[in-house]
């Protein structure tokens, strides 16, 4: 006789868990029951029920009979965490937690955040607050300081501008899953990669392309429960608009710059009149964004949408 198997409760609970039960008869033994599960939950009865996502990990089989089996399965939201990657797209609608779309909703208890200061190397400040020159060594009349349009550090002799190291704040994030042991394979391990090092080429858990850069990704070994921990790390710098004020002047602006750009200047001595008197003046000439990472669809990795194996 084929295998069948029947629902027998809509829903129960379990240590404050919904669960599903269902009869697996004429199937051979445990093992054969376990395998059919996999499919069974992916194609019969789908992978969330009442918007909580199947717990497979810590499904429940029970002998009952002669080629009969119970087989219970928890809708638990921690099962989140369990993803089973595929031909992934990051076109995919992202779990929002660095957009504003999302920014009263609870951030997946599976992701970690770490926000630290790291050092970012300027030659522009934001302000000169203050200034001072020593008098006139002959006269010993007081003498203005020169004004280097806030560029930091100037050499007065070759106009090379040394600037200075600041202290910013660097955002990382971490996504921790298990990973079915079947859905690691060679292909999606060469997905991991190619991600390390790259920036994302679509929108990415609320974050716009180009904003977030994959540092690193660690996948465990298997402990005996049918997946491997998997450690998805990720450093963030926002998009923006970049200005270069130069005094008076018009400012040198880059419109839409990509969070992980490099950006530099160039500096060329302007005729400005200081004190009533015509100056050579330190000022920047000209801005450049350097694109320094490709990019990568991180979409193939499938994290933004979990899905029990």
């Amino acid at each position: 006789m084929a295998a069948r198997v029947t629902e027998i409760r809509t829903q129960g609970f379990r240590g404050g868990v919904p669960t599903r039960r269902w009869i697996f008869r004429d199937f051979d033994d445990i093992l054969a029951v376990d395998t059919q599960i996999q499919a069974f939950a992916t194609n019969q009865i789908g992978l969330t029920w009442g918007g909580l996502p199947a717990d497979i990990l810590n499904r429940s089989i029970e002998e009952i009979g002669y080629r009969e089996y119970y087989v219970e399965i928890p809708y638990n939201a921690k099962a989140g965490s369990i993803i089973m990657p595929g031909a992934g797209t990051a076109s995919s609608p992202a779990t929002q937690h660095g957009g504003d779309n999302g920014a009263e909703e609870p951030v997946l208890y599976d992701i970690s955040f770490s926000v630290r200061g790291g050092t970012q190397h300027i030659t522009q400040s934001k302000e000169t607050l203050q200034s001072a020159a020593t008098n006139h060594p002959d006269t010993d009349a007081a003498r203005t300081a020169r004004n280097f349009s806030q560029a930091i550090g100037v050499d007065p002799k070759t106009g090379e501008v040394a600037g200075v190291d600041i202290l910013v704040p660097e955002m990382t994030w971490t996504r921790n899953v298990l990973i079915p042991v079947r859905a690691f394979t060679g292909a999606y391990a060469k997905r991991c990669e190619l991600a390390v090092g790259k920036v994302n080429s679509a929108p990415f858990f609320g974050y716009n392309a180009r904003e977030c850069l994959c540092t690193g990704i660690t996948v465990g070994t298997v402990d005996g429960s049918g997946y491997r921990p998997g450690q998805f790390e990720f450093a963030v710098k926002r998009n923006r608009t970049l200005t270069l004020t130069i005094s008076a002047d018009p400012e040198l602006e880059l419109d839409d710059v990509d969070g992980w750009s490099y950006v530099w200047a160039t500096y060329e001595p302007r005729k400005k009149t200081v004190d009533g008197k015509e100056k050579d003046v330190i000022t920047p000439f000209e801005a450049y964004e350097e694109r320094v990472y490709d990019e990568y669809d991180f979409g193939l990795l499938n994290l933004e949408e979990s899905r029990a194996a």
